[in-house]
């Protein structure tokens, strides 16, 4: 076995997260009194954490005040709504349940604030996740590797036996300054060509492909 741990990013990579987001952000949005955003603007903000996230949604040159409101106002709305429409992408479960099965060790590291990440985690994977980590500010978030490193040593492993599987640019540059091996998903908020274009070597398209790495 090549890979002893998998490690994953959360939205975009194990579940289909984009409609809760884009509701709560513009749910955020409209109680300040600025315009909407669409589902593809939305799908393009993602990937740096709620913050820039909630910056991105904002007119430019909106003032503190105004920003820090609206992030409140958005995290609220999603911890009570982030399970609405969500859901994980098909094959996601039942790739769990083999690596599991195998004996592989599972992770997350996502750049979603802690408390939505680790609840989304308990909710839909259950058992089949050894440990989630999010934004808690311990860690600078992703492409800052500190964190995946912490999480591989806080499970015995080095990062020669890791693979990140995930679906973005921020998590390309997060695997090559972590030194882990990367596979890119097609199905989530960036395509095949986006993410080969950005240095991704390896894209899967559905979940089951990636049994053939362990």
């Amino acid at each position: 076995m090549k890979y002893n741990l998998a490690i994953f990013d959360l939205d975009g990579t194990l579940l289909n997260t984009l409609e809760d987001l884009a509701d709560s952000v513009n749910i955020a949005l409209e109680a300040g009194g600025f315009p909407i955003r669409s589902i593809d603007e939305i799908r393009e903000f993602i990937g740096s954490g709620v913050s820039e996230l909630i910056r991105l949604s904002l007119p430019e040159n909106t003032d503190a005040n105004t920003f820090e409101q609206t992030l409140r106002l958005f995290k609220g709305n999603y911890l009570n709504n982030m399970k609405k429409k969500t859901k994980p992408y098909d094959g996601i479960i039942e790739l769990l349940t083999v690596l599991k099965s195998w004996g592989v060790k599972t992770a997350v590291v996502s750049n979603k604030f802690e408390a939505g990440t680790k609840e989304l985690c308990a909710h839909f994977f259950r058992g089949l996740i050894d440990t989630a980590m999010g934004d808690s500010g311990e860690y600078k978030r992703k492409p800052d590797p500190s964190g995946m490193l912490a999480v591989i040593k806080s499970l015995g492993e080095k990062p020669e036996k890791v693979l990140y599987i995930a679906d973005s640019l921020i998590d390309i540059e997060t695997a090559k300054n972590a030194c882990v091996d990367f596979i890119g998903v097609s199905w989530g908020f960036r395509d095949r060509h986006f993410l080969r274009l950005n240095g991704a070597n390896t894209v899967i398209e559905h979940p089951s492909e990636l049994l053939m790495f362990f």
